[in-house]
């Protein structure tokens, strides 16, 4: 149990026993000891994406052009010309190379400007939508009750009411994480204080 309570730490644990290096929290980030770059963009309707791992093949390049182009944005980006080279690649970047090669930076410099500019030009959920649709990981920032209200959420039956007897009412909750045949998931309320304690006895 301690081993994996230390593994859902991440490095926090074994980076301070290894290397003596205390982890700072960054939202929407895995902690390290150094502070990173926010991945939030504030959209164009005033909601926050988070923006995720930025572009680094060829074919996704490609696509966030077509992107630009569709949206008659390209001109508008001042790097367009940049990610067409990374269009142009034969293979996905290496994050790393990007210390020692300056085209490599200069295209992974442009790769995350644009992700930032498309979420500067679109409302949050239009952006959403359509960077997830050429593979980038990107996500709404939602309150939680969004967050059970969004359309695939809903379209897939995440959001389930329960009832409450002791209330007189129902509550809607999170439902199954997962849809499997063999073995359904049930979401279920709370059990009430000493509920269940016939059954322990």
């Amino acid at each position: 149990m301690l081993a994996a309570g230390n593994a859902t730490t991440e490095m926090a644990t074994y980076g301070w026993l290894m290397a003596g290096a205390e982890v700072q929290r960054q939202t929407g980030r895995h902690a390290a000891p150094v502070l990173t770059p926010t991945v939030q963009v504030r959209c164009a309707d005033g909601r926050y994406a988070t923006t995720g791992v930025p572009p680094r093949d060829p074919q996704t390049f490609a696509a966030i052009l077509a992107l630009l182009d569709r949206l008659g944005l390209r001109d508008e980006f001042g790097a367009s010309v940049i990610l067409q080279l990374g269009a142009e690649l034969e293979a996905p970047l290496n994050f790393g190379d990007a210390l020692t090669d300056p085209l490599v930076a200069e295209i992974l410099t442009a790769a995350r400007d644009v992700v930032w500019f498309l979420g500067e030009h679109l409302p949050a959920y239009d952006f959403f939508v359509e960077t997830q649709s050429i593979g980038l990981a990107t996500g709404v920032i939602y309150t939680p009750g969004e967050a059970l209200a969004d359309p695939h959420f809903v379209a897939r039956g995440f959001p389930v009411d329960i009832e409450h007897p002791e209330l007189q009412r129902a509550a809607t909750y999170p439902g199954a994480p997962y849809r499997f045949t063999a073995t359904p998931w049930r979401a279920t309320r709370a059990p009430l204080l000493g509920e269940h304690q016939a059954d322990l006895d």
